[in-house]
């Protein structure tokens, strides 16, 4: 029986082993967190990092807002899991202010909407309430209306609930929010403690600081002074100037008349209000009531508590009469053409009144009040033989001097808009608005630019959707589109003017680029060529050949290099500089046949990349050993391509014992010092005074400033780039005159001409290799510089 004993309890010791030790050992600390936590670290992609979070005492949820900084992450991790933590503090105090306002159970619709914190909680309801009013939770309906909206009132209050949780949970610390004494009093009451902010009333809104609000006495909700108060508004501004008085809402006193106060009793707690009269008075809108001791310690106050009776003041109802014509005032009449809302006719007299064709005769014109429908209105006009003749009763209604004036200014923008379909409303308006007489109440640019695209819907031709579209030739300018491809299923269109080409086939040196933000599907890019015009010293680059492309693979490059080759007769292009994009360079090599080099922006882009990657930034930014050698490398164009390949060796035998610098420096040989294409040659900036092609990127950040907005339909960016295409002949007889040249900072002058003196020394032999990559790379950290 001993024996079998011994046997069970080495049985059971066993299990314990098992399940206690070995289990946790072979899933990893992960398992020894609580199951919301580690799916928290899982999430993040911290799960690894479970150790580290153990040893930092980090085992529940709330811990981790609460947790400092854990030793063994990396900067950037540690930044990540920072901005983590304050977001699950949010979602935390969310939970909490459900749960305690008995609101719990619409949290997984709420996460449906992408709800997870109270910040997020406000703008939907806000910005949707459709999805708020359908709702059946009336807890949460009550929330919503009790919600702070103000950013600091928001912030306090997170950090209160914040602080109920710390003290449920025992955390060693609960960090508050500092405010005043009289705003957190006030706060706490009516948002923490379950106050309503929301109007007492059937209207259920907000009661904004900007409006003329009311405190209930007894449960401390506010209303609305328009909302069945019975309180005028001159009767809210005498109040606003007193120190109390009682008053009750609707729902705590539905008895009371609305129109009338309760009597001020002796017991009678202080009445606040909230309305920018208010705020202007001596009245303070915090917990100031003033106590009877007080009151007694004024001496040279008093104060009556006889009730009182406000009397309503009698006001004269409004009356409608005739307005009468005076019989020796001429008036003159003038037809407006195309001036009504339907492009119809409108006539207008000088006294501010307009008129609607309603008949028209052989001999007579009969027009009739444009105001009938909606004032009622029975007075006419007859015209007959050129005389304008008053018939039927006098106008109801008073006039409108202006009318006249906004029936032009609608009849110019319908013209100009239909005139020109493709033309931004802006400017349409702008050139409007010059034909109205100064003083003139006009609708506001927002509504004049609608104004404006209704006047052409419709006419504008759709954006095709397919690549097999038809072009609509009637909305391409004239021998501006010079090509259009498919190959393989793809569309590309390629556009340019007679003078661009003429210019293109002349140029020695092209540079190219492409963006995104003025592309539409199916079109992904607009790939642009640019040249230099020169002039003696003086020069400017212009965009030459405009291409949509679909797709932008080596095939396509060929397909649409080949099309401008054939375009291009004669051609004395020597070299091209595009970004580093191997599709564009392998097509280059294939057809046009003429050297690449490589941008220096974009090369120092892909270096600073790797860098980034490979988690070298933060050490980047610390002088030192490392952030030398990779400023070193950083300075690699600047010498002369026969020695690149020579001073990477010798910085390479140098690289600091530190693997991320060893992947980056394999990541150079691999990528630009053996690399079939992308040789030394193709990059090498000595001796060059083009570098970049920076200037095809700010031409595409212009247009993409000057385009109505991202993504526009492919009819509306033909138009503009055909406007930048005429530009370019202006430009030439510029650069011809010397009148415009490149613009050039003074930083960019100074930068260059010390470069200048740096090519010099180390062509003429005084400075070293080592020597003169140190003194290149102290002139500007290119990295940060290409980033």
């Amino acid at each position: 029986m001993v024996e079998m004993n011994n046997v069970c309890f080495a049985v059971a010791v066993a299990v314990a082993v098992v399940t206690q030790v070995l289990v946790p050992a072979v899933k990893g600390p992960l398992s020894r967190l609580n199951p919301d936590l580690a799916a928290w670290l899982t999430e993040h992609d911290l799960q690894h990092h479970a150790h580290l979070f153990i040893d930092a005492g980090v085992k529940r949820m709330v811990d981790v807002v609460e947790m400092g900084p854990i030793h063994g992450l990396s900067l950037e991790e540690q930044e990540r899991t920072t901005a983590a933590a304050f977001s699950l503090k949010n979602r935390l105090v969310l939970n909490h202010l459900l749960d305690k306002h008995g609101a719990q159970t619409s949290l997984p619709r709420l996460e449906t909407l992408g709800v997870r914190t109270m910040k997020e909680l406000v703008y939907m309801a806000d910005a949707f309430p459709e999805e708020f009013t359908e709702t059946k939770d009336e807890r949460l309906s009550l929330l919503l209306l009790s919600l702070p909206r103000e950013k600091k009132e928001m912030e306090f209050v997170t950090e209160e609930i914040w602080k109920e949780i710390a003290a449920l949970h025992n955390l060693p610390s609960a960090r508050g929010w500092s405010m005043p004494s009289t705003l957190r009093d006030e706060v706490v009451t009516v948002w923490v403690d379950g106050g309503r902010r929301g109007c007492a009333q059937v209207c259920k809104k907000s009661c904004k600081d900007s409006q003329q609000c009311l405190q209930c006495d007894n449960c401390n909700r506010w209303q609305h002074r328009t909302c069945n108060t019975g309180i005028s508004e001159d009767y809210y501004h005498q109040l606003s100037q007193m120190d109390d008085f009682p008053w009750n809402c609707s729902n705590c006193s539905p008895n009371t008349s609305d129109s009338t106060l309760p009597s001020q009793g002796p017991d009678a707690e202080s009445t606040r209000l909230q309305a920018s009269t208010a705020a202007n008075s001596n009245y303070n809108v915090g917990n100031t009531d003033i106590s009877m001791d007080e009151v007694q310690s004024q001496q040279d106050d008093f104060n009556i508590s006889l009730p009182f009776a406000v009397a309503d003041q009698p006001v004269e109802e409004s009356i409608n009469h005739p307005l009468e014509i005076p019989e020796d005032e001429e008036v003159c009449y003038e037809v407006l053409p195309g001036a009504s809302r339907r492009g119809g006719e409108l006539l207008a007299d000088t006294l501010g009144y307009t008129y609607v064709i309603r008949t028209t005769g052989k001999h007579k014109t009969t027009y009739i009040c444009s105001q009938r429908n909606s004032k009622g209105c029975s007075a006419k006009v007859g015209f007959r033989d050129t005389v304008y003749i008053r018939e039927g009763s006098d106008h109801t209604h008073a006039p409108d001097m202006a009318f006249a004036a906004r029936a032009k200014l609608g009849r110019i923008i319908r013209k100009a808009a239909r005139k020109d379909i493709f033309r931004h409303a802006g400017p349409i308006v702008d050139e409007a608005l010059n034909h109205v007489p100064p003083g003139v109440q006009l609708p506001s640019v927002d509504n004049l630019k609608r104004a404006v695209h209704r006047a052409r819907a419709g006419l504008r031709p759709s954006h095709p959707t397919a690549k097999d579209f038809e072009l609509d030739m009637r909305h391409i300018p004239v021998d501006f589109l010079q090509r259009d491809i498919m190959h393989e299923g793809e569309r590309f269109l390629i556009f340019a003017t007679k003078k661009q080409l003429e210019l293109l086939i002349n140029a020695k040196v092209w540079f190219t680029d492409g963006t995104f933000k003025c592309s539409k599907e199916p079109f992904i890019q607009l790939y642009s060529i640019h040249c230099f015009v020169r002039s003696g010293d003086i020069m400017k680059q212009n965009p030459l050949c405009f291409i949509l492309m679909t797709r932008r693979k080596k095939e396509d490059y060929k397909a649409v290099f080949h099309a401008i080759a054939a375009l291009t007769p004669g051609r004395q292009v020597e070299e091209i500089t595009p970004d580093f994009e191997a599709a564009v360079w392998s097509a280059v090599c294939c057809v046009l046949k003429v050297p690449v080099k490589g941008c220096w922006f974009h090369w120092s882009q892909a270096i600073y990349r790797h860098i980034v990657d490979a988690g070298l930034r933060a050490a980047y930014k610390k002088p030192g050993e490392i952030q030398d050698y990779v400023r070193y490398m950083m300075a690699l164009p600047h010498l002369p391509y026969e020695h690149i390949a020579g001073a990477f060796q010798q910085l390479k035998d140098r690289c600091p014992a530190d693997e991320r610098l060893v992947g980056l420096t394999h990541y150079i040989e691999k990528s630009w010092i053996t690399h079939k294409r992308r040789k030394p040659e193709s990059w090498s900036t000595f001796r060059r005074f083009l570098r970049t092609n920076n200037d095809c990127e700010g031409w595409h950040n212009h247009l993409n400033s000057e385009l109505p907005h991202d993504h526009p339909n492919m009819y509306i960016l033909i138009p503009f780039l055909h406007q930048e295409a005429e530009k370019v002949e202006r430009t030439v007889q510029l650069v011809c005159q010397q009148v415009v040249q490149r613009q050039r900072t003074q930083e960019a002058k100074s930068k260059q001409a010390a470069l200048e003196k740096l090519w010099d020394k180390y062509a003429s032999g005084q400075y070293s290799t080592f020597g003169y990559l140190k003194k290149c790379s102290k002139k500007r950290d290119h990295a940060e510089e290409a980033s």
